[in-house]
């Protein structure tokens, strides 16, 4: 404040300064004029004094000079002598005198300032007795060179007088711009501590987060696996009430993970095509029983206008979708709840499609006065602790940020009692129909076969996967957690095919096939290898052990099922030699294979297996986040052997997702592994960045795993945010 008044009361010296000299070189200049006048007419007066005799005589050239003599001593410009009739009687120009305006030589009273051969000038006149004209010209640079430099000083003098109060404002105020300095440094380092503690508690939101929900989905994946266990009536409503609390609370994670992740910026939109008419009937499908429970109709009103075939976060746009009609059905008691879709073709493109889609309810409404805080965060119409409906007051506030952030709008409309309209509207590019298909993967007619099958298999989502797709093909699945366990099975039971993982702990894929083959007593069983090596070695290695063919991991419906109509057959049959199948490329290439992968799995046995996506996906964060533990020890302790199989493991389980990514690191690190039992310390460190690169993958895919998962679920009684 004190340098800002300095700087005020300098500048007002300045401009005072600047008026008042002018003010006062405007009198000093016309003083020196006046001067110059007065003594042009003393000088005129005099010479008409002592040349009216000449002149009258008209001695022209003692006329001459005189004034020459006269303009010499008084260094004056000219002197000109005219006649009352206008000629020039004498004058002192070397030459022919200049031009001058007309009657301007014959005027005898007015004093002008002019220019006469190039020189400024003061022409005063003075009128004999004779009626003759003396013109005496006064030079003015002499005038005009003072007045210059009096301007120079006072502009001088006015900014010394600035710098000497700009001085002093400076020096006055130097405590106060110091203090002012370091309120400012203190004001820095309080944003960068509050930034630096926001951004630790989102991380810290997100990691807690996530490390809930990993076990969490463990919880939910292996309580499934339970239930398709043959349970007493009591045992199955227990499991039942544990995987709907476990759900419960993973929807609470959800939020919050989500909600960190955009306070963090990290909250990602990953557009494809895909068919928004099936993305409605999936969340239509999720939330009908809730609806019919409560006796209300639930209805989606997509007319055929309407584009089906979009770009766009299917996912995302599901999550948004499952939060408002989940609320719609929470909130009306009696009625129905109408989903409208419709498209705004005047504000869009020819390539984009302006997607509105309404939801409508007939419930209890929304206050006018919290209509325009209903999407904020953490907000809840009525937070009192008796209030009806549980909810975060998050939901609505992540669905706004998800519309925003795939550019879109999200709006609501209501009237208490009677009933509330959200809406959103997107901008999403149109797809052709063969391009959203990638992303659908409908169930095909499969042969069903028949026949009882043992499937050697030690991790669990390898298990889950074959068994499931065996089992969807008609088969009777027994399942073989290790080598030797096949080898018993395989001698106290009979079976038309066995499934054998090459690598498992204790006794191996290769060592049972030859134990099982030689204690074999009557017709030989196939033996069909199941492995993620696809080496002309590997299949060497597999003929050598007495298996009769070979699948590549991952595995299909198609490729078991080829498998099944080649060997189930009688024994007699043909028996063909053995192919190395290369894997089944995957639809949709990019970092997101494994996503796509499961979504195709889970297509193909979604009659008989429901929640076969989430129960392999929270398999696979069990097995992985084990083999990780697994790992780190074996390198703790220079076990080359543990640290190869674990990554075998991994390697195998990843191949089965399509997660090829994971499989290459794994695949990797399994080559590497026999050198940590002599490793330096270099090599040591260079083993130790492979896990840890292989743990920064999984935490990846975890993430993408959150998002399907929630895309999944919805979980509606969970997502509300219209807490009344």
């Amino acid at each position: 404040m004190p340098l800002v008044i300095g700087v005020l009361v300098a500048g007002t010296l300045l401009v005072f300064g600047v008026a008042l000299g002018t003010v006062g070189i405007n009198y000093f200049s016309q003083a020196l004029r006046e001067q110059a006048i007065a003594r042009g007419h003393a000088i005129s007066s005099t010479l008409a004094s002592s040349l009216v005799e000449i002149i009258a005589a008209k001695q022209d050239a003692a006329v001459g000079e005189a004034i020459r003599s006269v303009k010499t001593s008084a260094r004056l410009a000219y002197v000109e002598v005219v006649h009352r009739d206008g000629t020039l009687v004498a004058h002192t120009w070397p030459g022919e005198p200049p031009a001058r305006p007309a009657g301007a030589r014959t005027e005898s009273q007015r004093i002008t300032d002019a220019t006469v051969d190039g020189k400024q000038v003061i022409d005063v006149p003075a009128k004999l007795i004779t009626g003759d004209i003396i013109h005496v010209g006064l030079d003015r640079s002499a005038i005009d060179a003072s007045v210059a430099n009096a301007r120079l000083a006072v502009l001088l003098m006015t900014l010394a007088e600035v710098l000497v109060a700009l001085a002093a404002t400076f020096w006055i105020s130097r405590p106060f711009v110091r203090q002012l300095e370091v309120a400012n440094e203190d004001l820095h380092e309080a944003m960068k501590a509050a930034e630096a503690a926001s951004e630790a508690k989102s991380d810290f939101l997100a990691s807690v987060s996530h490390e809930i929900r990993t076990p969490m989905s463990g919880v939910i994946g292996m309580t499934g696996l339970l239930l398709d266990t043959k349970l007493s009536a009591d045992q199955r409503e227990l499991a039942e009430s544990v995987r709907t609390s476990a759900e419960a609370l993973l929807i609470l994670i959800n939020d919050l993970l989500d909600f960190s992740r955009i306070e963090a910026g990290k909250l990602t939109i990953r557009p494809a095509p895909f068919d928004l008419a099936q993305t409605l009937d999936q969340v239509a499908g999720v939330l009908s029983p809730k609806a019919g429970e409560k006796g209300i109709e639930l209805v989606v009103q997509y007319p055929p206008s309407a584009p089906r075939y979009l770009v766009g976060d299917a996912g995302r746009i599901r999550q948004v979708l499952l939060n408002l009609v989940g609320n719609a059905v929470k909130f009306t008691a009696e009625g129905r709840v109408v989903v409208t879709v419709e498209e705004e073709s005047d504000r869009a493109a020819p390539d984009m499609a302006s997607i509105r889609i309404s939801v409508e309810d007939s419930g209890i409404g929304i206050p006018t006065e919290m209509l325009g805080r209903i999407f904020e965060r953490f907000v809840q119409v009525d937070a009192s602790a008796t209030r009806r409906f549980e909810g975060t007051g998050l939901g609505l506030a992540i669905c706004r940020e998800l519309v925003e952030k795939m550019g879109g709008h999200i709006g609501v409309s209501s009237t208490l009692g009677t009933g509330s309209t959200f809406w959103i509207s997107l901008p999403l590019p149109r797809a052709a129909r063969s391009a959203a298909a990638l992303t659908e993967q409908p169930e095909r007619s499969l042969r069903e076969a028949s026949g009882r099958v043992l499937l050697a298999e030690d991790k669990v989502v390898n298990q889950r996967v074959a068994a499931t797709m065996l089992e969807k093909l008609g088969c009777d699945v027994t399942i073989a957690q290790n080598g030797q366990e096949a080898i018993d099975m395989a001698a106290a039971a009979s079976f038309d095919l066995i499934f054998m993982d090459c690598r498992m702990p204790g006794v191996d894929g290769y060592e049972a096939t030859a134990a099982i083959r030689r204690t074999e007593r009557s017709a030989r069983v196939p033996i069909v290898a199941m492995t993620a090596q696809a080496l002309e070695r590997d299949k060497e290695k597999c003929l050598a052990s007495g298996m009769d063919d070979y699948l590549v991991k991952p595995v299909s419906l198609t490729g078991l099922r080829d498998m099944l109509d080649k060997w189930l057959p009688a024994p007699s049959g043909p028996r063909a030699s053995i192919e190395a199948r290369p894997p089944e490329p995957i639809q949709t290439p990019g970092a997101d294979d494994f996503i796509q992968r499961i979504r195709e799995m889970a297509a193909g046995v979604a009659s008989t297996s429901p929640t076969f996506a989430l129960d392999v996906m929270a398999a696979f964060q069990a097995d992985a986040n084990d083999a990780l533990v697994a790992m780190r020890n074996a390198l703790e302790h220079g076990d080359a052997k543990s640290l190869a199989l674990a990554a075998h493991g991994l390697k195998g389980t990843s191949a089965t997702l399509g997660a090829q990514k994971l499989a290459g690191l794994s695949a990797e690190l399994e080559k590497t592994a026999h050198t940590v039992e002599t490793a330096t310390e270099k090599d040591r460190g260079d083993v130790a960045a492979r896990i840890a690169e292989l743990a920064r993958e999984i935490r990846g895919m975890e993430e993408l795993f959150d998002e399907e998962r929630l895309a999944i679920q919805g979980a509606p009684d969970m997502l509300s945010d219209r807490a009344k």
